[in-house]
């Protein structure tokens, strides 16, 4: 009945002029309101039935899963300094909760059903298993029984990043990194899903790399990979195991289990290679390692210590499935292919070899002659039997004489002795 009413008055200005604006515009809204109080053609409003907002719904929310972890790290143990996070998803949308970590406020996060609260474990905290409490209530006001645990049976289901329970000491002599082994080593017709990333034209799907008898020990199957001429200075091999969507392995780094070891067999020595870990469906969530090759044309063990990381940072939330070799790294455009093999991607309980540094360039002014019979051949340096016993060396670089130190100086070298020698 207010729509014939608004249609009737709308009709009645039909026939104003265009001088007539104030007119028009006072006669609109003198309808308006005689619609909306039942006046105007004697139309009246019958139909306002709307009721009133509702109360509560009469069904009390619940939280359907509550884990822990620590921030850091991923595990089920936090240090000092260390950040507490409790993760919980509700049967429905919640108000913002209010959560205590250790009897002190939590911050809150989230939205909905999905919520999390963190706390920052400080010197006051009495080392044991960490204690909270959840208090919640859904968006019409009805109140849920307050949650002080977790929906996970044990510590024994859990993984990196969940957890049941997590225990607190200071000084952080509870923490014990669970060592969960996973490895790649291609044999038994895996689902790979490979990719040539950085060649001339572009990444290419799916990749090249093919798997292959090891050129060393025909039982063993190994991937072989290969940078082709023209690539960028990222160019490499791209794998996950089954597929992006779901891949068949993955990873979850932390400070405590930060190494991932491969084998290769380069094809020469003093090559830069980094192994970047992505989340399979985001390659925007990285962490990339680097070292370099020490022989050519067999086979070592590359240890890539995310810790200390090239490019991007741990993040032990993450489940990384894809790996992404890049080898001779910001070797841009080379004139050549390069090939290598790799096997045994291994991650859990590594242990690094140590620091790696780039290999020294060759000297440009080391050319060393013998003299008295001692031999000089590919860098080892002999005095075969019946040399003068004034056999040595000398740097034959004419271009470096005479030696002058207006200031003062000194000549140092670096050598070495094989054991017994």
């Amino acid at each position: 009945m207010q729509y014939r009413s608004l249609l009737s008055s709308l009709s009645k200005f039909g026939g104003l002029g265009q001088s007539n604006h104030f007119g028009a515009v006072l006669a609109l809204s003198s309808s308006l309101v005689l619609a909306a109080c039942g006046g105007g053609n004697g139309n009246s409003v019958t139909e306002n039935n709307l009721s009133d907002p509702a109360g509560t719904d009469g069904v009390a929310p619940t939280l359907t899963t509550v884990t822990l972890t620590t921030v850091e790290s991923g595990l089920q143990f936090a240090k000092l300094g260390e950040t507490v996070k409790i993760s919980f998803t509700a049967s429905e949308s919640l108000m913002t909760p209010s959560v205590t970590i250790n009897g002190e406020e939590a911050e809150v996060n989230g939205t909905n059903k999905l919520w999390s609260a963190t706390r920052q474990m400080g010197e006051l905290e009495t080392d044991g298993m960490v204690e909270f409490s959840i208090a919640f209530g859904d968006i019409s006001g009805e109140t849920g029984t307050a949650v002080s645990a977790s929906t996970m049976a044990s510590n024994e289901d859990g993984v990196v990043g969940s957890w049941a329970s997590v225990e607190y000491c200071a000084d952080g002599g509870c923490v014990v990194a669970p060592v969960v082994v996973k490895m790649i080593n291609f044999e038994g017709a895996p689902t790979l899903a490979w990719r040539d990333i950085g060649t001339a034209t572009g990444d290419v799907d799916p990749g090249t790399s093919t798997l292959v008898p090891d050129p060393d020990n025909a039982e063993n199957t190994v991937a072989s990979s290969t940078v082709y001429a023209g690539s960028k200075f990222y160019g490499g091999a791209y794998l996950i195991v089954g597929s992006k969507e779901s891949p068949d392995l993955t990873v979850n780094l932390s400070a405590l289990d930060p190494v991932i070891s491969v084998r290769v067999r380069p094809s020469s020595a003093g090559k830069e290679v980094r192994l970047k870990l992505e989340q399979a469906d985001d390659n925007n969530v990285f962490v990339e390692a680097k070292t370099y090759t020490s022989v050519e044309g067999e086979w070592e063990t590359l240890y890539f210590d995310f810790s200390d990381p090239a490019s991007g940072a741990i993040d032990p939330a993450v489940s990384y499935g894809a790996f992404f070799m890049i080898y001779d790294f910001a070797k841009n455009n080379p004139a050549a292919d390069q090939s290598w093999y790799w096997d045994d991607i291994t991650h859990g309980g590594v242990v690094s070899g140590g620091p790696v540094a780039p290999p020294e360039p060759p000297s440009e002014f080391a050319v060393w002659g013998a003299f008295g019979g001692a031999t000089n051949q590919d860098d080892v340096y002999t005095f075969p039997s019946g040399q003068e016993p004034w056999a040595g060396w000398g740097n034959s670089n004419d271009s470096l004489y005479p030696y002058s130190f207006p200031d003062g100086g000194k000549i140092t070298f670096t050598a070495a002795l094989v054991a017994g020698g």
